[in-house]
């Protein structure tokens, strides 16, 4: 009998073994690196967990995303300098999964081809998380803000950011906006403290562990470790939020606003179930609607800040597609790949240069 049992311990060791060895070498496992709060409290990439991997996704993977974290914790192949350390004026984008870009090679992101189509002549620094709503980002912006004192921002969606500011899905991340009993004022309603799970941190350097959990998106165990308050404020309705949308942008903008001065945001949105259209694809209507409908209202919005541009990316897609025939879409049909990263790029810079925000941000450099 003990022998028996030795043997099914030697057997089931060796077999473990052999597999971490298979999704190691041989059908190479999905790879990300960990998250961590970060000093201010926002969401960053923890750089002294991994620095560099490649994310897949699927059974038996098509292809390889390369992925690069830096000192500051964001995916991004440039390290971030504050202001007395730059030769040349910065622009800071930031944005959802459209921005953090997982589905695409880091050298291939929108910020990394802004820098190259602007020649060097800007630094360019992203700050991307998925799911991140536009409050978020308006807090991000300060905080930033403070750090490296951009020359011009951008802001990057493809998902509902005006509705997301203020439905708490994702409570345990990000901020969202509470009003407040006087119309038209609203209060932050501060994430849920969470840290990442010190097991998981562990469990996942091994290669099996990450195939079964981000390649058969298995879930073994918790990766967050997140402390629950003891009150929580109850979220709103829907017909709330549908009301308080265009409040909450005015307030959200009017922050923006504030904080910019003389300098320039441009605020571009991207709506994959309308891109769908140039292959003749069908897409979830009431996913279509939501987005729609919220980049609808921002550009309405932007419209009444001096400060504020707006640009729908679809419309230069849409024209690129024409002469091109080309396909946007990355591995997941809803982000974009390397060339449709490379097109919204290119129509940021024109619509930069056609305002002459980067002119301005130039001389606003030389003159100090």
């Amino acid at each position: 009998m003990k022998r028996l049992i030795a043997r099914l311990v030697v057997f089931i060791l060796t077999s473990l073994l052999f597999l971490e060895l298979v999704f190691r070498f041989i059908i190479p496992a999905s790879e990300l690196p960990a998250s961590m709060r970060g000093e201010y409290g926002f969401n960053l990439f923890d750089p002294g967990y991994s620095r560099s991997g490649c994310y897949s996704e699927g059974i038996i993977p098509c292809s390889r995303t390369r992925w690069v974290i830096n000192d500051d914790g964001w995916n991004s192949l440039f390290q971030y300098e504050p202001r007395e350390n730059r030769d040349r004026p910065l622009i800071a984008v930031f944005g959802d999964s459209a921005i953090e870009g997982f589905l695409c090679d880091v050298e291939e992101h929108i910020d990394t081809w802004l820098y190259c189509i602007l020649q060097g002549s800007f630094d360019v620094y992203a700050f991307g998380r998925h799911n991140q709503s536009l409050v978020e980002m308006a807090l991000l912006m300060e905080q930033v803000d403070s750090l490296y004192r951009p020359d011009v921002f951008v802001i990057i969606t493809s998902t509902p950011a005006l509705r997301n500011s203020l439905w708490p899905a994702s409570l345990a991340e990000y901020h969202t906006l509470m009003p407040l009993p006087l119309w038209g004022t609203f209060t932050t309603v501060t994430p849920m403290l969470w840290q990442s799970s010190r097991f998981a941190r562990t469990a996942m350097r091994s290669s099996l562990v990450r195939y079964l959990a981000l390649n058969r998106n298995l879930y073994l165990f918790p990766l967050k470790e997140i402390e629950i308050p003891a009150v929580h404020t109850a979220p709103l309705k829907n017909i709330e939020i549908q009301q308080l949308r265009p409040v909450a942008g005015r307030y959200l903008l009017t922050r923006m606003s504030n904080g910019l001065g003389d300098r320039r945001l441009l605020i571009v949105t991207d709506n994959s179930a309308i891109r769908h259209q140039l292959y003749g694809q069908e897409s979830i209507s009431d996913e279509r609607n939501i987005i729609t409908s919220d980049q609808v209202l921002l550009s309405e919005l932007c419209s009444k800040y001096h400060n504020i541009e707006y640009l729908d990316s679809f419309i230069d897609i849409r024209s690129d597609f024409d002469t091109t025939r080309s396909y946007y879409d990355a591995s997941d049909a809803r982000h974009l790949n390397g060339y449709g990263n490379y097109v919204v790029a290119s129509s940021i810079a024109r619509r930069l240069e056609v305002s002459w925000t980067l002119r301005r941000a130039l001389l606003d450099w030389e003159a100090r």
